[in-house]
C-alpha cells in the first residue's frame, strides 16, 4: 500500500518508513512472529523470546 501511495504522490523517506512499520505491526499483531533461528549446518535452534516480535517487524518492513 505504501508503494502505491508513493507512486501516485511524492512522500518522504520518513513517511514511507513509518508506513512500512505500521503495516509490519499489523502483520505481527495478527500472529506472525519468528520464534527461533536454526543455525546453518547444525540442528541447534536459537530461541528469540521477546526479540521475535522486533525481528519480525524489521524483516516485514524489508519486503513492503
Amino acid at each position: 500500500m505504501v508503494g502505491l501511495i508513493d507512486d501516485k504522490y511524492t512522500i518522504s523517506a520518513k513517511a514511507k518508513f513509518l508506513g512500512q512499520i505500521i503495516a509490519a505491526c499489523f502483520v505481527v499483531f495478527s500472529g506472525f512472529t519468528i520464534e527461533f533461528v536454526t543455525l546453518p549446518f547444525s540442528s541447534e535452534k536459537i530461541y528469540l523470546g521477546i526479540f521475535s516480535y522486533i525481528l519480525a517487524v524489521f524483516l516485514d518492513c524489508r519486503y513492503y
